[in-house]
């Protein structure tokens, strides 16, 4: 299938801003990137056509090993669709699989213009979305300790935003 081709130009705040370099990845067919041998052997590029179900599937498996095998499982999570998060609590519950073992941080969060991170129990935030379509779905028996869950706060805001500018300064 042919598309008509958009023309865009990346968002002022971006740090890359070169359409030599972001063109011919835009243009990339990734059905033929993957399987490709790369100068890093242990980067791989695969085509997945149900993002969210890959990664319910994916994560329940590591919990699942984590909890046989009793080792510690840490987990960055994005912000995926919650229905997600209610597939995922789930399957979880079904199969009695523990989430004793795992470690929760949060990519991102809401902030507001003056930096004040929105609370997990704030409708807005992606912590909270967390906390209400996995953790609270989730057998109470099968939950990880609260202490187990890292929200965001403003020290990391802050260590953020100083890192940042520290790198503005450097460049």
């Amino acid at each position: 299938m042919a598309y008509q081709k958009f023309l865009y130009a990346p968002a002022e705040w971006l740090p890359l801003q070169d359409r030599s370099v972001i063109d011919p990845i835009l243009e990339m067919d990734l059905n033929e990137a993957a399987g490709k041998a790369y100068e890093n052997p242990d980067f791989s590029v695969s085509v997945v056509w149900d993002v969210h179900n890959y990664f319910a599937t994916d994560l329940f498996h590591r919990i699942r090993i984590s909890d046989v095998e009793d080792k510690p499982l840490v987990v960055i999570l994005p912000t995926p669709e919650n229905a997600v998060y209610i597939s995922l609590a789930e399957v979880l519950n079904k199969y009695r699989v523990s989430c004793r073992n795992v470690h929760v941080f949060f990519l991102y969060e809401f902030a507001n213009e003056k930096g004040q991170v929105a609370p997990w129990n704030s409708p807005y935030s992606r912590s909270g979305h967390f906390m209400r379509y996995f953790y609270d779905r989730l057998d109470a028996a099968l939950r990880m300790p609260m202490n187990q869950i890292s929200f965001w706060l403003m020290v990391f805001v802050f260590a953020f935003v100083t890192e940042y500018m520290i790198s503005q300064m450097i460049a």
